[in-house]
Order: C-alpha cells, then sequence, then structure tokens
C-alpha cells in the first residue's frame, strides 16, 4: 500500500502499523513523490498464496484446564469459529481457564476479522475468565506489544520463546 501525504502525521502513522500489519506492505510518499509511489505498489513481488489448512489449529479443548491452540500460516475469518467455541464453552459464571497459543509460521491475518463483533466480543469477556495466558514463539512485534499491556491485565500473562514450549505448558498447568 502506498499513500501520498505530506502529512508527516500520516507517515508516521504508517510506519507505526506496518509491523503490526506484516500482510501488508506499507509506505507514504510525499506528494512529488507520485511516480516513486506508483513504482512501489507496480514492482512489489506477488506474495504466494498461503498454504491450505487452518491458520488456527486446537491442540487442547479445556477439558484439563488448558485451552490451547497453534497459530500457523494466515489467519482467516473461517478460522474465527474454532477459536471462538472452545472458549465460549468454558466462560459460564466464575470459571476460569488457563490459555496457550504457539506460533508457527504466522503470516498474519485477514483484515476483516477485525469488524467481527463475536470475536472482539468474546475477546473482552475472556478477560474476566483467563487465569493464566502462555504466547509461545510471537513474533518480535506481537510479543513487545503484549508485554505493554500485560501489567495492565487481571490475568497473568507470559511470553515465551518458540524453543520454550515444555516450559509454557508446565506453566499454564501449574495452577
Amino acid at each position: 500500500m502506498a499513500v501520498v501525504t505530506d502529512l508527516q502525521a500520516v507517515a508516521a502513522l504508517l510506519k507505526w502499523m506496518d509491523p503490526i500489519l506484516p500482510m501488508i506492505d506499507m509506505k507514504a510518499f510525499g506528494s512529488a513523490d507520485v511516480a516513486a509511489a506508483e513504482a512501489f505498489v507496480f514492482d512489489l513481488p506477488l506474495k504466494e498464496p498461503a498454504a491450505a489448512g487452518a491458520g488456527v489449529k486446537l491442540l487442547s479443548d479445556g477439558a484439563d484446564g488448558v485451552i490451547a491452540y497453534e497459530i500457523g500460516g494466515r489467519i482467516t475469518a473461517e478460522d474465527v469459529d474454532s477459536v471462538l467455541t472452545p472458549l465460549e464453552a468454558h466462560m459460564k459464571g466464575d470459571e476460569k481457564i488457563n490459555l496457550l497459543v504457539r506460533f508457527k509460521g504466522f503470516d498474519g491475518f485477514d483484515p476483516a476479522i477485525l469488524t467481527n463483533g463475536s470475536l472482539m466480543g468474546t475477546k473482552m469477556k475472556a478477560i474476566t475468565h483467563l487465569r493464566r495466558y502462555a504466547v509461545v514463539g510471537a513474533p518480535t512485534w506481537m510479543a513487545a506489544m503484549a508485554g505493554t499491556v500485560a501489567g495492565m491485565l487481571p490475568f497473568e500473562m507470559r511470553m515465551f520463546d518458540g524453543s520454550e514450549d515444555a516450559a509454557a505448558w508446565a506453566w499454564v498447568r501449574a495452577v
């Protein structure tokens, strides 16, 4: 995506958003650089389609007190139900659950997910039902964002390196 603007705030916003939305290459160009903006857009290599298969795989349904997912490839709107169903089953009354999310080959998400009211509502409700949340192998930008908000959340959250899968499982099961 190329944005032609002389507003520095817009250019700064794109720079900030670029690592958050890794599936979209973004760059701002000044109004005198329209040709460079067009070249940027037209010269981008076509990205190969994501591998077939679910972007979200359920690893544990919560029967043992832990709901766990593996995120691989690109998360699509169709993947949302595979996330919501096990979570919603455990969000009754005051029940608490632990959550583990493992990232392997994450390739971004379909922006349409951001407009899914069910997903956003369930995420907000889940905040009160989580005890521990382990994130394994998250991309650097995601780990940084999570680390920023972790202290403000009403549950324990820990980031684990991709090589620390066993430690993450032990941590979410240790309650």
